[in-house]
């Protein structure tokens, strides 16, 4: 058994297994193996997810640490069989087959019996404290998730640390990086699976040979393992399993700024160049300052460090000149493992709040302080924390510990903006986890994309992209980014000149228009459990290749990701398809050269999308329709406060459907909830329509004025019609045709 742990030297390099199954036992949820080295328990918390614990003893002490709780699931209905050389769980979705002689585990779906995933030489552990899972790689496994990597959005053949850690400048391949989400989602051609590491130690991820080889320093041998048809399977039960996220407030999704000294003055006038919604700040910021940027309508945002001054009123680790740059005296970080030093911050961080701080932005918060020379570094391993434990067994949830803490600031009435760059399994799942921006080039551009895809498949859902660059870098990476759920600039989209600055105003006007489909976006994420931001295999197994483009609901953004470059290929799903910019239909399936000069990007709506954006008029919605058969969800409340969970919300429930052929196309809407939007009109803007209308009915009366110009329909309407009907005159060779078997 090879094992490679490249942390420490260890006295003894043996690793124990469990050896051969001895004795069931059999429980509710599943059953508990009594072996010749230990005990296992495997229990069911789902037909498709079952977790495994090691344990040296049968005695149930809760793990030190855990991100799920069983307690929360229903009972599985199972069937057992026990063999001399197999024990099996069956239930609806999956057959958990342990080999007896030596204890090894192995997944099957159900019913074809495909194995999933099995052990190679499986769980190990040495008497000074390390522990390990290793499962067989298949050969046509491709291999998600872990969190942001510098790497490919495919992480097969790599190795990646689990220690959350400021490298500095970030380029591809640097290990580690701020955050660390040890769950990896394996892709074969018919068939997914996912396993999250349920351990915050200090460890790594091996994907660099046959194996799947999780590792960790010290602590609970404790892995859950989800298996599916596919990937959007197991992204939808592992998002179930991590609970709901907090909807966060609308204003969060529009373009934020990263101010500086010189780029102060423009953002406070009245009359910005480009359109921002929120600036981070930095440093003593005076009231004034946050009075007239809420005059102007933008929401302030202070970023914070952990490193404090010496104050005894909260529980810190304390450090020294040593290991701290400290010009203004003695520093401290406070020790948020204690439940004080959590209470203290955030009535620090409340009072901030009262003065009209609307968010925080935590930085360094791996924790990673600088030295005399200005680099940042780790703290030392033999900080002790309040709870006795060593500062090794805290780091990795340092930061989550931290923004829950800053989370809790904001009480009850206030829906929390916070964004970090470091986290992991106990980071809120309402934060945001931005990346980019350390290191402007174009290969980080292109390796942003994998990263917020990889964020997205490891149950991060709040995304943010930090964006910088000389002038085209800087337009093409704001592009790329555009329905990412938080976009940041830390250069200013104006400095550049023309057409620069045009060409990124533009841009983020676009994605202004478009926020109330991402803001709906998000909501059907937090309901139903679907990643905000998908690979195009979600889509379509057949393009698993895709590396440089992503999904965010029925829109595919194909970024322009190398310099000078004024088109692309793009490989589009199976299905029909049309394009943005000039609303030509297009079939998907094969690969396309798509035009794109500097002012544009690659943008497909899948068929059948509705996609609600904002209008000019303020009392009228904007309806972008692209006919195809398809269910369309859109979501509404006030968008702040906390008035949603009292039921103050509204989804509505748009469909696409061909009637009578191909010759009537018809929208409907019904709604759910109370919430009375602002709007009282809408317009409703029909695509790809080769033919101008013979008739055009709303609730089945005749409408009196309808526009057609150049295979665009355009209807207004009140808010409360509830159906569309466009009747049109069939032209040849229409590709909007529906495809029907004879």
């Amino acid at each position: 058994m090879i094992r490679r742990f490249p942390f420490k030297s260890r006295s003894n390099p043996v690793w124990y297994q469990p050896g051969r199954v001895r004795q069931i036992f059999r429980h509710e949820r599943g059953m508990l193996l009594q072996c010749e080295n230990g005990w296992l328990d495997l229990t069911l918390l789902a037909p498709d997810t079952v977790r495994v614990w090691w344990r040296l003893t049968d005695e149930h002490i809760p793990p030190k640490f855990t991100t799920l709780s069983s307690d929360q699931w229903l009972a599985v209905e199972n069937e057992f069989s026990d063999t001399e050389d197999n024990i099996d769980l069956f239930t609806r979705a999956m057959a958990v087959r342990v080999a007896r002689k030596p204890y090894r585990l192995r997944i099957e779906l159900l019913p074809d019996h495909h194995v999933v995933c099995q052990d190679s030489t499986g769980i190990g552990w040495r008497a000074s404290g390390e522990i390990s899972v290793a499962m067989s790689f298949s050969h046509d496994e491709q291999s998600y998730g872990l969190g942001a990597r510098a790497s490919r959005l495919n992480l097969r053949g790599k190795r990646f640390k689990l220690w959350n850690t400021d490298p500095g400048l970030i380029k591809r391949d640097v290990d580690p990086l701020p955050f660390s989400q040890p769950f990896y989602l394996g892709v074969h051609p018919h068939a997914a699976y996912g396993v999250l590491w349920d351990n915050p130690n200090r460890g790594q991820v091996d994907l660099t040979g046959h194996e799947l080889v999780f590792e960790a320093e010290r602590g609970d041998l404790l892995y859950t393992i989800i298996v599916g048809a596919d990937a959007t399977a197991v992204s939808h039960r592992y998002n179930e399993l991590l609970g709901r996220f907090d909807q966060p407030p609308l204003w969060a999704l529009g373009y934020g700024h990263l101010v500086t000294p010189d780029t102060l003055p423009q953002l406070l006038a009245p009359n910005q160049r480009v359109p921002t919604t929120v600036v981070y700040l930095a440093g003593d910021i005076q009231q004034q300052t946050i009075q007239q940027f809420h005059k102007n309508g933008v929401k302030v945002i202070a970023s914070l460090s952990p490193s404090i001054p010496l104050n005894d009123g909260i529980p810190a680790l304390h450090l020294t000149e040593e290991n701290l740059y400290s010009p203004n005296g003695v520093t401290v970080i406070p020790d948020f493992a204690d439940p004080v030093a959590q209470l203290v911050w955030s009535n620090r961080l409340a009072s901030l709040i009262r003065v009209g701080i609307d968010g925080f932005s935590l930085e360094s918060a791996e924790p990673t302080v600088t030295n005399a020379a200005g680099r940042p570094i780790v703290l030392p391993e033999e900080l002790t924390h309040t709870n006795g434990q060593s500062h090794t067994e805290n780091h990795n949830l340092f930061s989550g510990l931290m923004a829950q803490a800053s989370v809790a600031a904001f009480g009850p009435d206030h829906r929390a903006l916070i964004t970090t760059r470091s986290g992991g399994l106990n980071t809120p799942r309402s934060v945001f986890v931005r990346v980019g921006g350390s290191t402007p080039t174009w290969d980080n551009l292109k390796m942003s994309i994998g990263q917020i895809i990889n964020l997205s498949l490891s149950g991060v859902m709040l995304a943010g992209v930090e964006v910088a660059g000389d002038a085209e870098l800087y337009t093409r990476w704001l592009q790329a980014m555009l329905l990412v759920p938080q976009v940041c600039g830390s250069g200013s989209p104006w400095s550049f000149g023309q057409p620069y600055e045009l060409i990124n105003r533009l841009t983020l006007e676009l994605r202004a228009r478009l926020l109330p489909y991402l803001y709906s976006v998000i909501a059907c994420s937090r309901q139903y459990s679907t990643p905000i931001i998908r690979p195009l295999f979600m889509c379509d197994p057949a393009v698993r290749t895709v590396d440089d483009c992503y999904l965010v609901g029925d829109i595919l953004v194909a970024p322009v990701i190398e310099r000078g470059a004024v088109s692309r290929s793009v490989m589009l799903p199976k299905g029909l398809w049309y394009d943005y910019w000039t609303n030509e239909p297009v079939r998907g399936g094969s690969t396309l050269e798509v035009t794109a000069p500097l002012e544009r990007l690659p943008l497909f709506i899948r068929a059948g999308a509705i996609l609600p954006m904002l209008s000019s008029e303020p009392d009228t919605l904007h309806l972008h329709v692209f006919p195809g058969n398809a269910e369309n969800v859109h979501y509404e409340d006030a968008g702040d406060g906390r008035d949603f969970e009292l039921g103050n919300y509204r989804w509505i429930y748009m469909s696409c459907m061909w009637e009578g052929g191909d010759a009537r196309f018809v929208i409907t809407r019904r709604s759910a909830g109370r919430y009375d939007p602002p709007y009282k009109r809408i317009r409703v803007e029909v695509a790809g329509m080769q033919s101008e209308p013979s008739e055009v009915k709303l609730d089945r009366q005749r409408a009196p004025v309808w526009y057609y110009d150049r295979g665009v329909l355009e209807v207004n309407a009140d808010e409360t019609v509830n159906r569309i009907e466009i009747t049109r005159r069939i032209l040849p060779n229409d590709p909007t045709l529906q495809r029907r078997p004879r």
